[in-house]
């Protein structure tokens, strides 16, 4: 005999369930206010197991929308182990319902994806096992709730939802739960004005693009002299086949041209042709004619950020916006905004998009940023997202974080596990390898402990067309292949980018794989087909190997000299050519938590003679991962090498001065002296200089570019946040 359900719509407006308070402390919003909620529970009868009745929790209009982050998210339903329950799609965006990454939960030992649900449509699930659940859509991944399963059939079951709607919130009623308004909302609030009006309409009317079935690897004959993305190709390699510069004439170098911009720029120009491309950390994209320096168009993308690189494809520039958490496509001719994609994650909370896109056919995949930014709580849990290449679209998201220690009831605070700096793209097998970034908070595991973090601080290789994990491979945790068996208390992550590669044997034979590394100077060489390492090894100068704190429960004493660590070793992309691997290092001597957790770390400026540290440029063998030859360098270097015709073109900074004054995460921010850069040239067989410029400015992250018969350098170094401008210098032969 079916039950009788008692349907309860609890209405509420939602905004900003996590707040700010002035130190950063995060508060749960607890709406129990009585003229904004109205609470009812049903109790549920035993169920048919021929057709229950299923609960049914409904996605209300205007829930995806993300504006200012408010956003729909269910309270906690609470079901009978076997029974249905049913998602019901009123918004104007689809939906999905999925339960982990695919990997089982660990409390139910269940899965469920309802898939896409269209606009005005449903989708059941079947709920087996105990426990709770933990859900989220995979379109929009700051949407996420629990669902509690009860084993018992004569228990109880309740739907209870947090529907936002439209009707006026008094601002009266807004300061009683103390919510953080913006200030023109606040106004509307005071003027009794409905909220929809705030609300960003969604027009249907923006311009697409054709469908491709173009695949651009970038190492193409008609590529030779062009660079179309951040690390030149769709492999990650920053290897140019370019001939114009070479070992025989690259001492012959001298300027061409300076192009200056208002804010640093630490991503590799982009050159087409004549034409080149670049994005400053103000997000604003500036084109440029290649050969002479003069500027073509100019155009804001977005408020910016650390920003890693845009890509090139067909004349359209794909490009994140940075903490706006959205991506456009651009038209390479004359700058006009094609498409602008959905805010991807909450971007008030810190959520950004700096990565380099990787296009390929009708996919733009990016990572997110803004795990860790010191303005901002920590709290944001990483993504990759896919999007339609002719419109924008969200065609899956990938949450990065998996397991307990990411469940509603232990976030806020934990989250991390960006892909910040993008990764590297196999076109024959459509598999991209990511590295993801470190779990938060930063620098204390506390509430990290409830389970493994994954997958922060992994390489992980994902299928574009479905955004399905295949495999990932740990540098941290009891799976890795280094001794780092307690959680990260350092910020190491394992980030800037990942290289594939044909690993060739004497035989003739190939093997395809990929390469990570993270801020310790850890390097492994993985199976491209299955995640295995090949080799593991260490690069640069480290001291003090033992770097974990003691578990939580101690109180920190202090660390003694740590090298290689935060802003540390392997900061910056690498380079690969046929058989070898080239890699900048660098090395900043701390003292970490003297006084505790809350100091995190003090220079130590005395442990090296330029009071800021030192570095290393290595070249490594591909096949052994063994160290062929290293160029140390007095300072440290925070620039990607370049691999072209015989030459590594790398860097590194100057004197800074000391004492320092440092930030949270030990980058200087006011500095003695005026902080300057050295580009140059290696011989890539035994490292020999071969010749070297001073720069005037530290040398770009991201590194240089080549192309077009010129050296493009960008300058501004997001490591001595103490000089803000920046721009690109060209280098040319006589």
């Amino acid at each position: 005999m079916p039950s009788k359900t008692i349907t309860v719509i609890l209405i509420v407006i939602l905004l900003v369930p996590i707040l700010l308070t002035s130190n950063s402390a995060l508060t749960n919003v607890q709406f129990t206010k009585a003229q904004l909620v109205k609470t009812s529970q049903s109790s549920m009868s035993s169920q048919s197991s021929m057709n229950p009745t299923p609960t049914t929790i409904v996605i209300p209009k205007g829930g995806g929308l993300g504006v200012l982050d408010q956003y729909y998210e269910p309270l906690v339903a609470t079901v009978i182990n076997g029974s249905n329950v049913l998602w019901r799609n009123d918004d104007t965006a689809p939906h999905t319902a999925t339960s982990g990454i695919g990997i089982s939960d660990t409390n139910t030992g269940k899965i469920f994806d309802t898939g896409i649900i269209p606009i005005g449509s449903s989708r059941t699930v079947t709920i087996k096992g105990q426990g709770t659940v933990n859900y989220f859509c995979s379109l929009r991944p700051w949407m996420f709730r629990l669902i509690k399963v009860l084993s018992s059939s004569t228990g109880s079951a309740s739907s209870e939802e947090t529907v936002r709607t439209t009707p006026t919130l008094t601002a009266a009623a807004a300061n009683e739960l103390e919510l953080p308004l913006p200030q023109s909302l606040g106004q509307m609030l005071a003027e009794n004005k409905p909220i929809t009006t705030y609300f960003k309409q969604i027009s249907n009317s923006k311009i697409s693009l054709p469908k491709s079935t173009a695949v651009t690897f970038g190492t193409e004959t008609s590529n030779k002299n062009n660079w179309i993305t951040a690390n030149h190709d769709i492999f990650g390699t920053r290897m140019s086949n370019q001939t114009a510069i070479g070992k025989d004439n690259v001492n012959k170098l001298q300027i061409k041209w300076v192009m200056n911009t208002p804010n640093i720029v630490e991503n590799s120009p982009i050159i087409i042709g004549d034409k080149g491309y670049v994005q400053d950390n103000d997000g604003v994209v500036y084109a440029f004619n290649a050969t002479t320096g003069q500027n073509l168009w100019k155009d804001s993308t977005g408020p910016g950020g650390l920003m890693h690189g845009l890509t090139y494809d067909q004349n359209v520039l794909f490009v994140g916006s940075g903490r706006n958490a959205t991506v456009l496509a651009i038209n390479a001719t004359d700058g006009k905004k094609i498409w602008e994609s959905p805010t991807l994650g909450p971007k008030t909370l810190g959520y950004g998009v700096a990565t380099p896109p990787v296009v390929w056919k009708d996919y733009v995949v990016v990572g997110s940023a803004g795990g860790d930014f010191p303005q901002f709580p920590g709290i944001i849990q990483g993504n990759i997202t896919a999007l339609n290449r002719t419109n924008g679209d969200i065609i899956w998201n990938l949450r990065t974080t998996t397991g307990r220690w990411v469940t509603p009831n232990n976030v806020p605070p934990n989250g991390g596990a960006t892909a910040w700096t993008g990764g590297a793209f196999d076109p024959k097998t459509g598999i991209l390898y990511f590295p993801l970034g470190n779990p938060t908070p930063d620098f204390t595991p506390r509430t990290r402990l409830q389970s493994p973090n994954y997958f922060a601080e992994s390489v992980i290789a994902v299928n574009i067309t479905n955004g399905k994990m295949v495999w990932d491979t740990p540098f941290y945790g009891k799976n890795s292949v280094f001794n780092n068996k307690l959680p990260d208390t350092h910020d190491d992550d394992t980030s800037w980018g990942t290289i594939l590669t044909n690993l060739k044997f004497d035989n003739g034979s190939q093997k395809k794989v990929v390469i990570g590394h993270d801020k310790l100077g850890k390097m492994i060489e993985m199976d491209a087909a299955s995640g295995k390492p090949i080799w593991w090894t260490r690069v640069g100068f480290y001291a003090n190997k033992s770097i974990d704190i003691p578990l939580p429960g101690a109180t920190p004493k202090g660390s003694g000299l740590i090298m290689a660590d935060l802003q540390s070793s392997i900061e910056a992309f690498a380079a690969a050519d046929n058989n070898t691997l080239y890699v900048s290092t660098s090395s900043v001597p701390e003292n970490w938590f003297v006084n505790g957790y809350a100091s995190h770390l003090e220079p130590a400026f005395n442990a090296t003679n330029s009071g800021i540290g030192n570095g290393t440029i290595t070249a490594v063998d591909l096949k052994t991962g063994k160290t062929k030859w290293v160029y140390p360098t007095k300072f440290p270097t925070w620039v990607s090498p370049l691999v072209t015709n015989g030459i590594v073109f790398a860097g590194h900074i100057t004197e800074i001065g000391k004492p320092y004054k440092d930030d949270v995460f030990g980058t200087p921010y006011k500095t003695p002296l005026l902080a300057n850069g050295i580009i140059m040239a290696l011989d890539k067989q035994t490292g020999k200089k071969l010749w070297d410029f001073r720069m005037g400015s530290p040398v770009g992250v991201g590194g240089p570019s080549t192309g077009n018969g010129l050296l493009y350098v960008p300058t501004g170094s997001i490591e001595i946040p103490a000089l803000k401008t920046g721009g690109i210098v060209a280098f040319g032969l006589p």
